[in-house]
């Protein structure tokens, strides 16, 4: 239609607009057809990776959409008029054409995007009006994208709870748990910290001072592999008898045994070991103030390295689990109440002839003032969920109020149990800043980042080529993997986070040129460290070579002596004596022989 056309269009409408009004709107109405059918038919068809347009009149409502299971991707959508010819309206072909709605391409994306089709309706009902009195519609331009494939790497397609990673795996989204395949579930959580407080997988609070080794959780099913028992050592502190600490975390699983020792040490049946450390069946990694071993099977363990332990799994294995934390089916009056009876055999590094028996210990009720100063001391009270002072953790309290009740409880006991014994400065508030630590690695968990720590109220410290960070990554980049956090599914968490050009070399911020070497089995040492063959006739180390890392044989070594033998101690092969044996293991041990009488 020319200009021309157009403007002699107008006058014969005025014309009949003097004489008869309802076959002016017929008129308007097949011109407003034919104009914006021309305007439909020049659109580009659906072809995948192409724009797409689409522009609905105000008060109409259309359907936009891709074929063959294509995914919408909207790269712009505009509610209002920018231009006098789209949806034409020759009542009001001259009103206002420099307006837009700015929640049009929001309230769009909301409705369509990742979607094979979806419907939308140009009202300002939903956009708001942007230029009252002007006939307004929406322009849609929008792409479709190939569906997700259907595997991922040799794997089935990913639970619709999970992601594929790197097209070689699934992992369900944080917080749910499973292989990512077959399922992502909630998790069941369970938290020994303090002096040893815990917090059972059905919610309550339990104060268990034992110094032995116990069962923390167990799943036993035969012909499960998928079974594991999980267990911690506690002991006595600085001279503090009322109280006691998680001193290590063992885990059993897959015929392995992997112990969470103080300072982040780690070992594998009994070999130290240095992280990220992976195999098929699991992974141990750091993880912000955690060491964090995660299974094929959805178990995670983590443990600080000083008093607090983390164990989460699906729930699926609810009414099978056993242990201090009880099962997971939310009745926590089904759950055992004689704690030593999960009592194991300690095989520890410090073991203890007897352990004493538990007695019941209430620290507050000895004192109320103690009580009473725990409850407004500057640490605990931040944890407190019923107080009226606006708190860093406000609106964590609004997902894990009852938690956090619980924990504001572990700070106010620990509190009284130091000031009973006669703690105070700096290790007392060491716990009482572990405690306000535990919540926040909750609140992280929900995907609520807490900024709570200050320069006076329990500062972080952080090694060489670090920093403090409330919202770190959960997956920082390593030697072994710079990329992780790109890849991680997990919530961001407080930690020590590697300065801009540093990644993790076990417990280390590094240069990537300082990153250290991986063996033939994939596990990494750090540059300079040194380890002995299983015979111990063979000392290795990973050293720098020309440019590159490289494991070189740095010694070679005459056998054990006689009567000695090649073993593991304090996590290195060294030759030691047998047993009712004693001298040197590298020239000989002697002893005298048991005689059995006949």
């Amino acid at each position: 239609m020319t200009r021309l056309n157009l403007l002699m269009l107008i006058a014969v409408l005025f014309n009949i607009s003097q004489t008869n009004g309802n076959l002016l709107a017929k008129v308007i109405g097949a011109v407003d057809h034919r104009v914006n059918g021309l305007k439909a038919a020049l659109l580009p068809g659906h072809n995948k990776g192409q724009d797409q347009h689409k522009v609905i009149c105000e008060s109409q409502t259309k359907i936009i959409g891709c074929r063959d299971g294509g995914l919408i991707k909207i790269t712009n959508a505009v509610y209002g008029r920018l231009n006098k010819l789209t949806c034409l309206n020759l009542l009001l072909l001259f009103s206002n054409t420099n307006c837009k709605s700015s929640s049009s391409l929001e309230k769009v994306r909301n409705s369509c995007e990742d979607k094979t089709h979806c419907v939308l309706s140009a009202r300002s009902s939903v956009f708001g009006d942007p230029c009252p009195g002007t006939n307004k519609y929406l322009e849609v331009t929008y792409r479709c994208i190939p569906p997700v494939p259907e595997t991922c790497g040799k794997f089935p397609k990913c639970h619709p709870s999970a992601v594929c990673v790197d097209n070689d795996h699934c992992e369900c989204k944080a917080p749910n748990q499973g292989d990512g395949i077959k399922g992502c579930y909630p998790v069941c959580w369970c938290q020994a910290s303090g002096d040893p407080h815990y917090i059972m997988f059905d919610g309550q609070r339990v104060d268990f001072m034992g110094t032995c080794k116990y069962t923390l959780s167990q799943y036993q099913k035969v012909g499960d592999t998928c079974s594991y028992a999980v267990e911690v050592k506690n002991e006595h502190r600085s001279g503090y008898t009322h109280v006691a600490y998680t001193r290590l975390v063992d885990i059993r699983v897959f015929d392995t045994t992997i112990r969470l020792h103080l300072q982040k040490r780690v070992y594998v049946n009994g070999k130290l070991v240095f992280l990220p450390y992976r195999t098929a069946q699991f992974e141990i990694a750091l993880s912000g103030t955690y060491v964090r071993l995660e299974t094929r099977c959805g178990l995670v363990v983590q443990f600080d390295g000083a008093s607090s332990a983390i164990v989460q799994v699906p729930n699926v294995y609810g009414n099978d689990l056993t242990g201090i934390c009880g099962n997971c089916n939310n009745n926590p009056n089904d759950d055992q109440k004689d704690y030593s009876r999960y009592e194991v055999v300690d095989d520890s590094d410090l073991q203890l002839q007897h352990c004493k028996k538990v007695e019941d210990f209430h620290p507050c009720a000895q004192n109320p003032t103690f009580k009473t100063e725990g409850e407004t001391t500057s640490v605990c009270r931040v944890m407190d969920p019923t107080s009226t002072t606006q708190s860093a953790f406000s609106e964590c309290f609004k997902s894990f109020r009852e938690t956090a009740g619980l924990l504001f409880s572990s700070c106010v006991y620990d509190y009284c149990a130091f000031r009973v014994d006669n703690a105070e400065g700096k290790t007392l508030e060491k716990v009482l800043c572990d405690d306000v630590s535990d919540l926040s690695y909750l609140c992280a968990m929900g995907g609520i980042t807490v900024k709570w720590r200050t320069s006076t109220l329990c500062p972080l410290p952080c090694g060489p080529n670090s920093h403090y960070s409330a919202d770190m990554s959960a997956c920082p980049a390593t030697c072994v993997d710079r990329e992780a956090p790109s890849k991680c599914t997990g919530n961001a968490v407080e930690g020590c986070e590697c300065d801009t050009g540093y990644v993790l070399s076990n417990q280390r911020c590094v240069r990537v040129a300082e990153c250290g070497c991986t063996d033939d089995d994939g596990q990494y040492y750090p540059l300079g460290t040194k380890f002995v063959s299983k015979d111990c006739s063979v000392v290795r180390q990973c050293t720098a070579v020309g440019n590159e890392m490289k494991i070189v044989v740095k010694e070679t070594r005459d056998p054990c002596g006689t009567n000695a033998e090649c073993k593991l101690q304090d996590g290195q092969y060294t030759c030691v004596c047998k047993a009712r044996h004693k001298g040197d293991p590298l020239k000989g041990c002697t002893g005298t022989k048991v005689v059995k009488r006949l």
